[in-house]
């Protein structure tokens, strides 16, 4: 009886908190950047939940109606059902299964993922198409590297001609590519937040004694071998054409983008891995973490290769495959 009545007062604590949080307008297209916090308090609870099934629901019903008494708009309600309900009830499934760390952040991403990519059909739907406003967005971007061209090479005299006809292209055709890698963006975006949430609720969980997962685990994985087959067949679709516009094209450059920067990810993965496995001078590892980091904040596709080698022969012997 105990136990039921400080869960209650638990679940009714972070009602009013919810609720409360509608006036402060932090459910916004920004406040989705808070969802790995917001969701956690969340999780925790369903986590430790030991009421009556079907409760928990009706004070997510109570905060829905809450939120939108306190706003009159559709886009609080559904930023707080996307960005908090969702990911709480997503790291909370998954955690009571005792799911490894690395298949956990996966199983969430996409359940965020999938809950975002609604909320921008509804919204566009009502009139607010955030994919429109990030096109504008781009072209405004566009615009002032041109015109930033222009003052440059105006100075040089006409005899760069040629060179900005070059440059300009080269802006344009980035900007293009970049208007067409939204979906690949929203993904990326997702799986990050749902990285820090997943890391940070296991980390909770694990200072509060709880059945955790060690961290480890986030070393101990290898992406599926079929990724670099598929990021290979989508390089060669965009290097055999040149109309970006192509549906074929743009859902390539999209799974590419993303694939990219997973195996770039696990390229560094590995690299680590195997320098704190080696038996090396511990200057040399050093010199070696270094040299990673420098290829870490320096655009560079030889960590992606060494991903892709990895994931290939899985020189660490991973045990964990997502």
């Amino acid at each position: 009886m105990n136990n039921s009545f400080k869960s209650i007062m638990t679940f009714v604590s972070l009602m009013l908190i919810y609720i409360l949080l509608a006036q402060l307008r932090v459910y916004s297209i920004l406040g989705t950047l808070l969802f790995p916090i917001l969701s956690i308090p969340l999780a925790i609870c369903f986590i430790k939940n030991k009421l009556v099934s079907g409760i928990d629901f009706l004070f997510n019903v109570t905060i829905i109606t809450g939120i939108y008494l306190l706003t009159y708009h559709i886009e609080s309600v559904l930023i707080y059902v996307v960005a908090v309900c969702i990911p709480a009830y997503a790291a909370a499934m998954f955690y009571k299964r005792n799911t490894p760390l690395p298949n956990m952040i996966m199983y969430v991403s996409v359940s965020v993922v999938t809950a975002f990519f609604i909320y921008l059909a509804a919204m566009k739907a009502i009139g607010i198409d955030y994919e429109m406003q990030f096109i504008l967005w781009v072209d405004e971007i566009k615009a002032i590297n041109l015109q930033v061209l222009e003052t440059v090479m105006s100075m040089n005299g006409q005899q760069n001609a040629l060179e900005q006809s070059i440059i300009k292209e080269v802006i344009t055709r980035a900007m293009d590519i970049m208007k067409r890698i939204f979906p690949a963006l929203i993904l990326i975006f997702g799986v990050l937040l749902a990285s820090i949430q997943v890391v940070l609720l296991n980390n909770l969980l694990r200072s509060k004694e709880m059945r955790k997962h060690g961290l480890r685990q986030l070393f101990n994985f290898r992406l599926s071998r079929i990724t670099v087959f598929i990021l290979l067949a989508t390089l060669i679709i965009i290097e055999s054409s040149k109309n970006i516009s192509n549906i074929g094209v743009v859902v390539s450059m999209n799974v590419f983008v993303f694939l990219q920067l997973l195996l770039h990810i696990m390229g560094i993965i590995s690299i680590a891995v195997m320098l704190k496995k080696s038996s090396i001078h511990q200057a040399v590892k050093v010199t070696g973490y270094v040299i990673l980091f420098v290829f870490l904040i320096t655009p560079s596709s030889i960590l992606m290769i060494f991903g892709c080698l990895d994931t290939l022969f899985n020189f660490r012997k991973a045990e964990i495959i997502v």
